[in-house]
C-alpha cells in the first residue's frame, strides 16, 4: 500500500496525471458504464454467453450520447474492415417486438434501424449495428448465428477501480 501511494505521489509531481478507472482493465469508460470490444467474431449467443463471463451483457444503444460514442470507435474499426457489431437486442420471444437483454424492456423512442429495418424477417431475430454506405452508424435485425464482433457493457463501479497513468 504505501508503495502504490509513494509511486501516485511520485508520478503527480513529474508531471504524469494519475486517474483512477471504474472499469477493469482493457474496458473503456464513458458515462458511468464500461465497454469491453470483444476481438473475435462470434455469433450473438456466444457474444452474449462471453459478455457474461466477464460479468456483463451485450450492450445497448439507447441515448444519442452513446451512440455517438460508439459512432466514433466504429467508425475506426471500419477503416481496419470490422465491420458489424452485435448489440443487446433481439425480437426472439415475440417477432417484431424489439427488446433489450439488459432489462428485458422494450426498445424506447430512440432508435436507430436503417432503411427498410427491421424488415420483419422471422429468421432475423438478433440487432447488430454497422457502419452504412453514408457513414451512419445504424442497427439490422440479423441471423443470429452470423459471426460478428460484439460490445459488451456493465456499470463503473468503484469495486473495479484500477489506475490508469497518463
Amino acid at each position: 500500500m504505501a508503495a502504490s501511494w509513494l509511486l501516485y505521489t511520485y508520478l503527480a509531481f513529474s508531471g504524469f496525471v494519475v486517474v483512477l478507472s471504474t472499469c477493469p482493465v482493457g474496458w473503456i469508460e464513458f458515462d458511468q458504464e464500461c465497454f469491453l470490444f470483444g476481438s473475435h467474431k462470434k455469433t450473438w449467443n456466444d457474444a452474449e454467453l462471453d459478455c457474461r463471463k466477464h460479468s456483463s451483457y451485450l450492450t445497448t444503444d439507447d441515448n444519442q450520447e452513446k451512440h455517438d460514442f460508439f459512432h466514433k470507435f466504429l467508425n475506426i474499426f471500419h477503416s481496419w474492415r470490422l465491420g458489424h457489431f452485435w448489440l443487446g437486442g433481439a425480437d426472439q420471444v415475440i417477432e417484431n417486438q424489439w427488446r433489450w437483454l439488459e432489462t428485458g424492456t422494450a426498445i424506447g423512442s430512440t432508435t436507430y434501424w436503417d432503411q427498410g429495418q427491421p424488415d420483419g424477417n422471422s429468421s432475423a431475430n438478433c440487432m447488430s449495428f454497422y457502419m452504412n454506405a453514408d457513414n451512419d452508424l445504424v442497427w439490422r435485425d440479423d441471423r443470429c448465428s452470423g459471426h460478428y464482433n460484439y460490445i459488451c457493457e456493465q456499470p463503473a463501479t468503484s469495486n473495479t477501480s484500477s489506475p490508469v497513468i497518463g
